[in-house]
């Protein structure tokens, strides 16, 4: 059967639909016509068998094997029969393929255990094009017992004080299975206690997010604590963790810190004198204000490394504290240094209280509280200090934020029986906040005198 197709003249090329021609051999040529004749190209001859795609295969899944199966049928003529398998976890996203499966089934070697795998296969017969590929199978390996150790660490707010400590964890992998509870040891001078909390009922015990859980219960007067975890097939290795002692803290190494609003850097100096009993560094953040478990987060550092990195959605104008521990091959903490960062800085609300004392003829004491972290806005640089004499500004002086200065500052050199108006105000790199408000006469001098001299007099007395 012949079928001629007309071809615009100024086509150079054309489109055989397989669904048209399914079967068979295509004797194919082009005939170009004008008003002079018509010649015919050289014939050409295709085979509808390559171009043709049958439905992809029916596969049936096995999971006491952890096998698949399927059926796909080739004519005859055309049995040599090719099938390709592609696979992947149910958490990834590119496929994993293996090619040529003459068999009409595979088996997985090795799966990970206690994880979930989906499964595909696609068919060709001879020199045909290949099906699409199958329906979804979906196939769960064998649960074993969870391996490995507990990150374990604690999360003790920014106090760094045992009594509002809360023991934390983060949670193993799911291929680790199904994790029915935790076993927990905690030493109190030598007394031991243990927990045994069950992840469907927790009991008020414990809390699991997303990626950490944590106990309730504070870690006051504990010196040591140990968890494992465990499933239907057995338990981990118990982590082991023996907490700071109050008191005997040490400081020697200062930390660098730059912080945007998705990802923090710390980075710190090696010592100068490495400790053989040193065996990785911990460095966490905590977001100032978060319960347990909330805005924090930690890595675990070894003892060659001086950086670490941390990605996340971090708020501005909100306070984190960020901090570098020391861990021994004991398991002993040791607090080294900590700082107060922000992912970006705004200017700082007022001081909540401003007072003036110890008013002479010359000079005066400002009192003023500190701006609360959490109004802070940012890393306060310092403050400044503006004197006004009726409407003039007389001098400017900047106060150190620093605590050693208790946030006190001394007004000199200012006229006996004058009226001063005061005004403070904390800056951030930012810029300068809102200003708090004082007034103040100073005594005459005279009055300063006698009032000296009774002073002195009350002290002999």
């Amino acid at each position: 059967m012949w079928e001629r197709q007309g071809i615009s003249a100024n086509t150079s090329d054309w489109i055989i639909y397989r669904e048209q021609y399914n079967h068979g051999k295509l004797r194919v040529w082009v005939q170009a016509k004008n008003q002079y004749g018509s010649a015919k190209s050289p014939y050409s001859i295709l085979n509808t068998e390559n171009i043709r795609k049958l439905p992809p295969p029916k596969v049936a899944s096995h999971q006491e094997s952890f096998k698949i199966d399927w059926t796909f049928t080739c004519d005859e003529q055309l049995s040599l029969r090719h099938c390709d398998v592609r696979y992947r976890t149910e958490a990834e996203q590119d496929w994993h393929e293996d090619e040529d499966e003459n068999d009409l089934s595979y088996t997985m070697d090795d799966p990970q255990p206690s994880t979930v795998y989906e499964l595909q296969v696609c068919c060709s017969c001879g020199k045909g094009l290949k099906s699409d590929w199958s329906a979804i199978q979906r196939l769960r390996s064998t649960e074993t017992a969870p391996v490995g150790v507990l990150d374990l660490w604690q999360d003790c707010g920014i106090t760094q004080q045992g009594s509002v400590c809360a023991l934390t964890w983060k949670k193993l992998p799911p291929t680790c299975g199904l994790i029915l509870g935790y076993e927990a040891r905690l030493s109190y001078n030598g007394t031991l206690v243990f927990l045994n909390v069950s992840t469907a009922e927790p009991k008020g015990l414990l809390v699991c997010e997303e990626i950490q859980c944590h106990l309730t219960s504070s870690l006051k007067d504990v010196s040591s604590v140990s968890v494992s975890a465990y499933n239907a097939q057995g338990a981990t290795v118990p982590s082991y963790l023996t907490l700071p002692i109050p008191g005997k803290e040490k400081t020697y190494q200062a930390i660098h810190v730059e912080m945007n609003e998705e990802n923090l850097t710390v980075s710190w100096d090696s010592p100068s004198q490495p400790s053989d009993n040193l065996k990785e560094h911990v460095v966490q953040y905590k977001q100032a204000g978060c319960p347990p478990g909330q805005g924090f987060d930690w890595v675990k550092a070894t003892t060659n490394q001086t950086t670490a990195l941390f990605k996340g959605q971090y708020k501005k104008y909100t306070p984190y504290q960020v901090s570098l521990f020391t861990l021994s091959h004991g398991s002993e903490v040791h607090h080294i240094s900590s700082v107060i960062r922000y992912s970006l800085e705004g200017s700082p609300s007022a001081v909540p209280s401003f007072k003036v004392f110890s008013i002479a003829a010359t000079q005066v004491t400002l009192f003023w509280e500190s701006v609360p972290l959490s109004k802070q806005r940012g890393v306060i640089l310092h403050y400044q200090i503006f004197v006004y004499s009726g409407v003039h500004i007389q001098t400017v002086h900047n106060a150190s934020a620093s605590p050693q200065h208790k946030n006190t500052y001394k007004l000199e050199n200012l006229t006996p029986e004058q009226d001063y108006e005061v005004r403070i105000r904390a800056v951030t790199a930012a810029g300068p906040g809102a200003n708090a408000t004082a007034k103040f006469k100073t005594k005459h001098r005279e009055d300063y005198g006698i009032a000296s001299h009774l002073n002195y007099f009350y002290f002999l007395m």
